[in-house]
C-alpha cells in the first residue's frame, strides 16, 4: 500500500444569483414641506401675471411679493422645517413683473385720459385725430 496523500476537497460551488429580489435603495430623508406662504406667493404671482388684462389680476402682484418675502424669511430661519424657497422666489419675481405691468397699464390709461382732456384725441371725427 502506498502512502499517497488524498487531494483536498474542492471548494463549494458559488451561490446562484437571486433573481427576482427587489432592490430597495437606501432611504433618503424626506424633504421638508413647502411653506404655506411660498405656494400662496406663487399662486398670487401667477394670478397677477396671467390676469393682467383684468383689473383685479395685477392687484394680486403686491401681495405675491409680500407673501414671497415672508416665506423666504421663514424658510431661511428654519431650513430643516420648511422648504419651497424656489416657489417663494418665483412668486416674488412674478409679483414684480405684475407690478411693472400694473404701472405700465396705469400710465397708458393716464396718457389716454390726458389726451382726451387736451383735445388731442377728438371723438367727433371719423379718424379720431384732430387736425
Amino acid at each position: 500500500m502506498s502512502d499517497v496523500p488524498t487531494p483536498p476537497a474542492p471548494p463549494p460551488p458559488p451561490e446562484p444569483p437571486h433573481y427576482g429580489q427587489a432592490y430597495y435603495p437606501p432611504a433618503q430623508p424626506a424633504a421638508p414641506p413647502a411653506h404655506d406662504h411660498a405656494s400662496l406667493a406663487l399662486g398670487l404671482g401667477l394670478a397677477g401675471l396671467l390676469g393682467s388684462v383684468f383689473c383685479i389680476g395685477p392687484l394680486a402682484s403686491p401681495f405675491a411679493i409680500g407673501f414671497g418675502i415672508s416665506a423666504r424669511r421663514a424658510i431661511r430661519r428654519e431650513p430643516g422645517r420648511w422648504g419651497g424657497e424656489g416657489m417663494a422666489t418665483a412668486g416674488i419675481v412674478l409679483g414684480i413683473i405684475g407690478v411693472v405691468l400694473l404701472v405700465v397699464i396705469v400710465l397708458i390709461g393716464l396718457g389716454v385720459a390726458v389726451a382726451f382732456m387736451n383735445g388731442t384725441i377728438d371723438t367727433s371725427t371719423s379718424t379720431g385725430v384732430s387736425t
